[in-house]
């Protein structure tokens, strides 16, 4: 390996560091969010929770895999894909909606991978 082929793979372990430091922040984020969507105390406030949420894991999912987190990828696709569902039925949120949700944030949370502090 050359000396320029071993300075890229350094530069690329560290930034791969930094996003997995980042991750449980960004999970605890998406957590709150999720709050805020079952809490919403009306229709449009669901709305507009359900549009951030989306905005929040739609980032995850484009970058997971580039920093070699496929799962935090996939797990994040899951529920960006399922508030595009729910954004487009135009409808309140149901139980099981806030149990699917739930759910799939659940195995979010599990793809992050434990912290080394």
């Amino acid at each position: 390996m050359t000396d320029a082929n071993a300075q890229l793979m350094e530069k690329m372990a560290a930034l791969k560091a930094t996003y997995a430091s980042k991750l449980k922040g960004r999970v605890d984020e998406i957590n709150a969010a999720l709050r805020t969507l079952t809490e919403a105390p009306s229709f449009d406030q669901e709305r507009q929770a359900a549009q951030n949420l989306q905005a929040l894991t739609h980032k995850l999912s484009g970058t997971g895999t580039t920093y070699g987190f496929p799962e935090i990828s996939e797990a994040s696709k899951a529920i960006e894909l399922f508030c595009g569902s729910f954004l487009k039925d135009q409808v309140a949120l149901s139980q099981g909606q806030r149990d699917h949700f739930s759910d799939l944030i659940g195995h979010l949370s599990a793809a992050v991978p434990p912290s080394d502090t």
